[in-house]
């Protein structure tokens, strides 16, 4: 439970601090004493983490807690993820926009804009319909996807009894005559 909070307040208040100092950036709107109080919570927590696992796992638990920021890195970057897809929808969609352009202008004269004109059209219907089911149907999968493999198993304890199902207990009996 104390490493749980101590990877909590990390993130919580390691996250800006860190921004702010590998980047320059101001991730929230305070000043920068509350930024080194970020700074001080960050290396509080970092002692909590070390001195839980040194408590649960003895000597080596020194160690491993580097672990545990590990499988925390990569949760976070499984969610990055989800930005990727949000990226691959959105530059897809550019894509059919800029094909539509292309069939719009791709043959001169009225005939060739009225032509043109229904060929954007089928391109931008067919197109965005494909990437509306294409982007939902990845997202949705890899949303399950990380509550079930990534987060799930962190709260989730087994316990009880182990699942059997119903079934009908009939005795032995033995065929007679071979029927």
């Amino acid at each position: 439970m104390v490493n749980k909070i101590g990877l909590f307040s990390l993130q919580l208040f390691g996250i800006p601090f860190l921004i702010r100092v590998l980047f320059d950036y101001d991730i929230l709107p305070v000043g920068a004493q509350v930024y080194s109080i970020f700074g001080f919570i960050m290396m509080a927590s970092l002692v909590l983490i070390i001195a839980s696992a040194f408590m649960q796992r003895g000597a080596l638990g020194a160690i491993f807690w580097i672990f545990d920021l590990a499988g925390l890195l990569g949760d976070v970057m499984s969610y990055t993820r989800l930005a990727g897809v949000g990226l691959a929808t959105f530059y897809l969609a550019t894509s059919f926009n800029m094909l539509a352009d292309v069939f719009y202008d791709i043959i001169p004269g009225v005939a060739g804009m009225v032509i043109g004109v229904i060929l954007a059209i089928v391109v931008l219907i067919f197109g965005h319909a494909i990437n509306l089911v294409l982007s939902g149907l990845t997202a949705f999968i890899h949303s399950l996807r990380l509550c079930f493999v990534e987060f799930l198993f962190k709260f989730y304890e087994g316990g009880g009894r182990e699942y059997s199902p119903f079934r009908l207990k009939t005795p032995a009996s033995a065929l007679v005559g071979g029927k």
